[in-house]
């Protein structure tokens, strides 16, 4: 109830502070598939609004956040006021609030605390909530100060929009707890390269091997230098990570980008653009082997997983991967 009713009120505010803009509840968005809370649609381009109650990691939020951001849609996160867990100090103007990862997640990259009182709680009905956090008292917990206005009182907060920070985000990315069994997940071996780290992590999880490999993997492009290790190392990585036994599934270039800077040797000398490009032209190999159905959407960021290597019939040569490849950035370019 507390998610339903605070998308009715937030919509009703909306329509009010908007006028002539498209307002749109459970709002499909094709080019990142996903369905917004709330979608405005004027002038101003594309708003998004999510009345996030239920918990959501850190992962999924910088995924579904990046995927908006690549479409050019703005989006606010506000929370359920269910989920402001406060606690008295000893000072009477400051609170102690004992928060979730998401919190965690958006008071990290420098985006406002902001709760919705949807129905009758800590807060009367209607009231937008404010924390503003003054410092980290222990891990999860932080201390501040709170505000709290009349939801229907403000106008629609266009500032508020230019709160997150690249960089900030980018740091956050990069210190994502990913569970999974990650390439650098145990302290590396005294001697062990990081070309050789790769090859013993694909060897003990996935029984790969440099030489059973087939030819298309270490496909050589201007930018594959942003790694520290071969193309064919990275490649295989990224493959039997998002793609091997996968299909069916979906593929997400920022989802691949999140875990490969984290959990993947990078040049000394990385250029995050650089290793973007790499992960993309890599996305066009893998389409032209079959693997990935046509990326869609601004920024090409959203696949489908058509097959692997276990289940195509046969793969094309290199030559004729690197043909395709370049067919499908040329239809890219031309479709966006």
């Amino acid at each position: 109830m507390e998610h339903r009713n605070g998308k009715l009120l937030i919509a009703a505010w909306m329509r009010e502070k908007l006028p002539g803009a498209e307002i749109i509840m459970e709002a499909a968005i094709p080019e990142t598939n996903q369905r917004a809370d709330i979608l405005a649609t004027g002038e101003f381009g594309r708003v998004v609004i999510e009345y996030q109650c239920a918990n959501l990691s850190a992962k999924e939020w910088v995924r579904r956040h990046q995927l908006y951001r690549e479409n050019d849609i703005k989006d606010l996160w506000i929370l359920g006021g269910s989920r402001l867990n406060l606690v008295c100090t000893a000072d009477p103007f400051f609170w102690q609030f004992n928060t979730y990862e998401l919190e965690r997640t958006l008071n990290s990259t420098g985006a406002l605390l902001l709760f919705f009182q949807s129905e009758q709680g800590d807060f009367e009905p209607g009231i937008l909530i404010r924390f503003r956090p003054d410092r980290e008292i222990e891990s999860g917990k932080l201390r501040g100060k709170i505000s709290q206005r009349i939801l229907t009182d403000l106008d629609f907060p266009w500032s508020i929009f230019e709160w997150l920070k690249k960089e900030n985000l980018d740091a956050v990315t990069l210190n994502l707890n990913i569970k999974h069994n990650s390439i650098l997940a145990k302290e590396p071996e005294l001697g062990l390269s990081a070309e050789n780290q790769v090859w013993e992590w694909l060897a003990s999880r996935y029984h790969a091997s440099e030489k059973t490999l087939p030819e298309f993997f270490g496909q050589h492009t201007e930018i594959s230098s942003a790694f520290g290790c071969s193309e064919k190392a990275w490649q295989a990585a990224i493959y039997y990570r998002f793609i091997h036994q996968r299909v069916g599934e979906r593929w997400w270039l920022s989802e691949v980008e999140t875990w490969a800077r984290a959990h993947l040797p990078i040049a000394p000398s990385q250029n995050l653009k650089h290793l973007k490009s790499a992960l993309s032209a890599f996305q066009e190999t893998l389409g032209a082997a079959g693997m990935l159905s046509l990326p869609r959407g601004s920024g090409r960021v959203n696949a489908q997983i058509l097959g692997d290597i276990t289940t195509l019939h046969s793969l094309p040569d290199r030559v004729e991967i690197e043909r395709l490849a370049r067919f499908r950035r040329t239809l890219g370019k031309d479709r966006s």
